[in-house]
């Protein structure tokens, strides 16, 4: 029994490192970081895209690795290829058009919308 425990656990873990990003957050996002400072970010399947002001852009192959969802508000865990790990979370219940990119100590990288830049502060305003 404890073979097939820990095969499963095993097989669990690969399915869910390997997976490909959510339709949630697939696609493009407005994004302002704690500075201020404007962002696209494009997700795709696979990687992420961060472009600048200046048209600077990195890409970043990730997989999503968790999922969350308590009362209505969803957190996506993805891995990136470096093995960083990053949560995108949506604060507002039942809405994914507003969110935070964050840091695994809790620390919002980016404040991203779908509809224009924003910043923390005005995030639940654009939720309602």
């Amino acid at each position: 029994m404890k073979k097939l425990i820990t095969l499963f656990t095993i097989l669990l873990s690969i399915l869910l490192t390997s997976c490909s990003g959510s339709d949630v957050y697939r696609g493009q996002w407005y994004a302002t970081n704690a500075d201020g400072e404007q962002f696209t970010i494009l997700f795709d399947e696979n990687n992420f895209k961060v472009t600048n002001q200046n048209k600077e852009t990195e890409e970043y192959p990730y997989s999503q690795n968790t999922y969350k969802s308590s009362n209505s508000v969803v957190t996506y865990g993805i891995k990136l290829k470096d093995g960083r790990n990053l949560s995108i979370h949506f604060p507002i219940a039942k809405n994914d058009q507003v969110g935070y990119i964050m840091s695994p100590q809790d620390q919002i990288i980016f404040t991203i919308s779908r509809t224009g830049y924003t910043n923390k502060d005005d995030i639940y305003k654009l939720g309602k």
